[in-house]
């Protein structure tokens, strides 16, 4: 099963979840407050549909969930207009990743603004 954003593109299965783990591990920390995350299932494999986190954006009260949907509608975002306001080269790296399904290109500065987007529909923070 494959994810299938605006560009028309086949994502593989696991760039969702790559760009999570990055956005997790590294993107995100400086406005983000994960209370609970979840990325391998009961054997300890990659959870490729079922990851999430539950956290506060640090200017607010209600926690906020970030999950495979976040992502996709990120990238669906950020591949499909041009509106969102993100440095142009970062949009063009995040497509050059979507295009290509190589979810290695993208670090942790990118996952961050396809999480933000996701999230709250524009980049919010930094």
């Amino acid at each position: 099963m494959s994810a299938e954003i605006k560009m028309n593109v086949l994502l593989p299965d696991d760039f969702p979840f790559s760009v999570f783990v990055a956005a997790l591990e590294g993107g995100i920390n400086y406005w983000y407050r994960a209370r609970t995350y979840r990325w391998q299932d009961a054997h300890g494999n990659d959870d490729l549909y079922g990851f999430h986190a539950y956290g506060t954006p640090i200017e607010e009260d209600n926690e906020r969930l970030i999950d495979r949907e976040t992502v996709l509608c990120g990238l669906a975002a950020v591949c499909g207009s041009d509106d969102i306001k993100l440095n142009g080269r970062w949009r063009d790296e995040i497509r050059r990743a979507v295009g290509s399904g190589d979810a290695g290109l993208v670090d942790s500065d990118l996952a961050d603004s396809i999480v933000q987007t996701g999230l709250f529909g524009e980049i919010v923070y930094g």
